[in-house]
């Protein structure tokens, strides 16, 4: 492969990663060369009880135990090995009475009991919907492939060697040529959670705040979430982070309910949490105020929410910037004050561009509010939206959709 001029060399076996690539790194100091771990990192940062699936090789490999170690604290890990799994994957058996047997014997004690399972082999995310079957459902499911894809493509930009133009071939080629149709057939298959990522937007009627439902398999990430039951409804079963884009009372009320019906964790940036634990600005009475102006309506549509006024406390907070993978779900989140102290902007997949009250189209940023401050928003957050690509889709805060960040940028009087 080096031979025919390759880019870079991406070891997609865990124990091959641990056994080889410190050796291959050496003989061929002029590419890359990316190995793969099982994502008990990103598990563990989500999930108090997590399993993990693996050979039995990779769970004896130093630089498993190694990582074992390092995040044993932060949760209650078991390891399991399933070495027959990988034989099921290899006879193309995905589905057979005989894989859900199988997995019936090895998960079944643990359904209902673990609330991650990582997928420590790659044969094992091919069988992802027949263990997902086997946990019960409600496992939130891992494995490093999405970690490593990332990683390549990283390296590979920061090098310059990314492909412009046409879009190139996929070759592939197997040790064993009988093998090669079972191959084709297994990395043609979709896989659960790498289907298409939707987003809904789902506007708050009183206020006209914007709530989004950004889902890809069943994994789901909320910004600014009101108390919608059919979202509730829609979204039960899955795992679910809410996200914040800041701290204001038309973009949180739905935020401790949703909470508790969906068993979600949160995330917001650091300077909204003092806001937050403040009972004064987060009474619904906040929310009867803005509602005025839209009449009748909006104050009788409040009434049958049946608000109460609560204080909240973070699962996650972030400084000036964040990357988390949340299941099928890449974030990155960035502090953009001068809307309000705890504001912040959200690039999730590759394109989806969230940016609260930090940038609404057409429409002054409000800095009159307590916290804002234009100085900081002219000085720090314009520039910052500014360099960004401005291909990127716009969903902002109020509003519709549809804009490109450039096209919303434009439409701006700073």
């Amino acid at each position: 492969l080096y031979d025919r001029g390759i880019k870079a060399a991406v070891i997609a076996c865990n124990t091959a990663t641990s056994a080889a690539i410190g050796p291959l790194r050496a003989a061929f100091p002029d590419i890359p060369v990316i190995g793969i771990e099982p994502a008990l990192k990103p598990a563990v940062a989500h999930h108090r009880r997590v399993l993990v699936l693996a050979t039995p090789l990779t769970l004896r490999e130093e630089k498993f135990v190694a990582l074992m170690h390092q995040c044993a604290g932060c949760a209650e890990i078991t390891p399991l090995p399933c070495p027959e799994l990988v034989e099921f994957v290899e006879r193309g058996e995905l589905d057979s009475p005989a894989l859900t047997a199988y997995l019936a014997q090895q998960l079944g004690p643990y359904a209902g009991r673990v609330d991650a399972a990582v997928l420590g082999c790659t044969h094992f995310p091919f069988a992802r919907r027949a263990i997902r079957a086997a946990l019960g459902g409600e496992a939130a499911l891992y494995d490093g492939s999405d970690g490593t894809a990332r990683e390549t493509l990283r390296q590979l930009v920061r090098r310059g060697w990314i492909r412009g133009g046409s879009r190139g071939i996929v070759t592939l080629e197997n040790s064993r040529p009988s093998e090669l149709p079972l191959s084709r057939r297994l990395l043609a298959l979709p896989r659960e959670d790498l289907r298409s990522m939707q987003i809904q937007r789902i506007p708050f009627p009183p206020i006209g705040s914007n709530m989004y439902v950004v889902t890809q398999g069943r994994d789901a990430i909320i910004l600014d979430p009101w108390p919608d039951e059919t979202t509730m409804q829609r979204l039960q079963g899955y795992h679910v982070l809410i996200v914040l884009t800041h701290e204001h009372v038309d973009h949180i009320s739905g935020l401790g309910r949703m909470q508790r019906a969906l068993s979600a964790r949160t995330l917001w940036q650091e300077n909204c949490t003092p806001w937050l634990r403040n009972p004064g600005n987060t009474t619904p009475v906040l929310l009867a105020a803005l509602s005025v102006s839209r009449g009748a309506e909006a104050r009788d549509f409040l009434r049958t929410l049946q608000l109460k006024t609560e204080t909240y406390a973070p699962d996650m907070t972030f400084g000036d910037h964040i990357v988390l993978d949340w299941g099928a779900l890449h974030l990155e989140g960035y502090a953009t004050p001068g809307h309000s102290r705890g504001s912040a902007c959200y690039r999730i997949g590759p394109a989806a561009f969230f940016s609260g009250d930090s940038l609404v189209p057409g429409n002054a940023v409000v800095t009159r509010l307590r916290g804002g401050d234009a100085a900081v928003l002219m000085d720090r957050t314009v520039p910052f939206l500014r360099a960004l690509p401005p291909e990127l889709a716009l969903y902002p805060g109020h509003g519709r959709c549809g804009m490109s960040l450039g096209e919303g940028i434009a439409t701006m009087d700073w």
